[in-house]
Formats: C-alpha cells, structure tokens, sequence
C-alpha cells in the first residue's frame, strides 16, 4: 500500500462517515460539523491527488486545500450564526410584533 493510497482510503472514510451523520444527525449542529467531517475528507482528497501527479505541482493541491480549510472555517462560523440567530435575537425589540 503506498502513500497516496492510504490519503485516497482516509478521504473517502472521512466523506462517508460525514455524509452518514449528515443523514441520521437529530440536531443541526450535529449536521454542521458532519458537513465540516465532509470538507475535511475533501481536503484530504486535495492532497491525496497532489500525491498521486495528477496536479501538475503538488503544491497546487496543498495550497487549494489550504484554502478549502480557511473557506470551511468561514462557512462553520456562519452556519453557527444562523443556528443560534433566533435564539438570541428574539424579544430584542426588533420590526416583528
């Protein structure tokens, strides 16, 4: 087993074990950080594919997957936001009777 095949088996255990808590998750945060498994596993494919030569430099891949990490951590902290937004701004006073 070399290298870029055991990259290949850890991003498609991570994405098939975060599409799977996606599906049977009973809350949304639990979903939100299924999804973030999912992103990771992604990532992990990114450079598993700069491992195998099919990226021209495997730089490349590193560098997209580092910016798929800065991209997740945006949309996890987003996605969190809107979780806890009718909580904590309900009865503030807003336009809503």
């Amino acid at each position: 087993m070399t290298v870029a095949t055991l990259w290949l088996l850890t991003a498609a255990a991570l994405i098939a074990a975060g599409l799977w808590r996606v599906v049977t998750a009973a809350t949304a945060l639990r979903q939100v950080v299924a999804l973030n498994v999912v992103a990771a596993g992604a990532t992990v494919l990114l450079v598993a594919v700069g491992e195998v030569g099919a990226a021209p430099d495997p730089r490349e891949a590193r560098t997209m997957a580092a910016a798929g990490v800065v991209v997740m951590l945006g949309v996890t902290a987003f996605a969190v936001r809107l979780l806890r937004h009718p909580d904590h701004d309900a009865g503030r006073g807003g336009a809503d009777p």
